[in-house]
């Protein structure tokens, strides 16, 4: 945009020197309007006088007469040369103008083709010169750092995927005990149908399997609530399942603090375990005389669920209809 407003004062420059040109010195189309005007409305400066007549000397009267006529006609005359002198000078001061105008803007025009040849030069030369002070081992240097960039891309892809597969993984272990859940709690019920030795083999298999995975992914909650269940349900070991929820709640704590994130859902859910555990077991121990005990269980519990709620507030509707934290404040 710069350069076309630059191009446009030599033109404009150019085009006032043609006009006043043109006003100054009419071209052939206006020239034989011109002059047949000027010949119409003045009188002719190479007009030839008459040639005198040869009379006898006028009378008196007559003689004055005819030296007034002279003495108008070169008052005409003289007005006529003024006139011509007047236009001949507007004339010239039209001409240096419009010669002006075209030197400057060819002027212009030169100077601004010359400064762009200029700069194109300069430009050549400090980029030929900044070629030429590259050594070898910024070139060296600068590879080295696109390799170790693209090796960086790799590995960071190669975790994903890693990542990616592990969430497949325990997906499926998930899917295996949401299957055999159903059938302990059904166990545990008076005249239900209790599990047979396959049952409690594949049981142990899935208890051993969440194990040897949470130790390779000590964070995971999915794992970490399912080892719970199982603790809770099948070995009947509450406070086990306790422990293990608030090891893997130390754990995330400890990986968030690495990496300055804030808690999420998934803490909020571990809580909410927590919770209900802790309550559970406080209502075990009403019969028994350690009333303190009970109550530092039931007051944990109503820490941990408060915690869950404010981390997750869909967690207070699920608190109000859950049996296991109906004797808590949910606020």
């Amino acid at each position: 945009m710069r350069q076309r407003i630059v191009w446009v004062v030599p033109i404009s420059l150019i085009a006032g020197g043609l006009l006043l040109l043109k006003s100054a010195f009419p071209f052939s189309w206006g020239r034989a309007e011109a002059s047949a005007a000027i010949a119409q409305s003045e009188p002719s400066s190479n007009a030839v006088p008459p040639a005198p007549v040869a009379s006898n000397p006028p009378a008196t009267p007559d003689l004055l007469s005819y030296e007034k006529e002279i003495a108008a006609e070169n008052k005409d005359h003289v007005a006529f040369l003024e006139q011509m002198d007047t236009r001949l000078e507007d004339d010239a001061k039209k001409l240096g103008g419009a010669v002006v105008l075209l030197i400057g803007g060819l002027f212009c025009w030169f100077e601004i083709r010359t400064n762009k040849d200029l700069r194109k030069r300069i430009a050549a030369k400090i980029d030929a010169a900044i070629e030429g002070k590259i050594s070898p081992e910024v070139e060296k240097a600068r590879a080295d750092a696109l390799d170790s960039f693209k090796g960086f891309l790799a590995d960071d892809r190669a975790e994903i995927q890693r990542q990616m597969l592990r969430q497949s993984q325990i997906h499926d272990i998930v899917a295996e005990c949401l299957a055999m859940l159903p059938r302990i709690e059904r166990a545990k019920v008076p005249n239900g149908v209790q599990l047979t030795d396959e049952d409690k083999r594949a049981v142990g298999r899935l208890i051993d399997k969440l194990e040897r995975n949470l130790e390779t992914t000590p964070t995971s909650r999915a794992l970490a609530i399912q080892l719970s269940r199982f603790y809770f349900s099948y070995e009947e070991n509450t406070t086990k399942a306790i422990n293990l929820l608030e090891k893997v709640l130390h754990h995330r704590e400890c990986e968030l603090s690495k990496v300055q994130q804030f808690k999420t859902e998934d803490d909020a859910a571990l809580l909410y375990n927590i919770a209900c555990y802790k309550n559970l077991y406080a209502k075990t121990l009403r019969d028994n005389s350690d009333e303190d005990r009970r109550k530092r269980y039931v007051a944990e519990a109503q820490e941990a669920i408060t915690s869950s709620i404010g981390l997750d507030l869909m967690n207070r509707a699920e608190a109000k209809q859950d049996s296991d934290l109906s004797d808590l404040n949910l606020g």
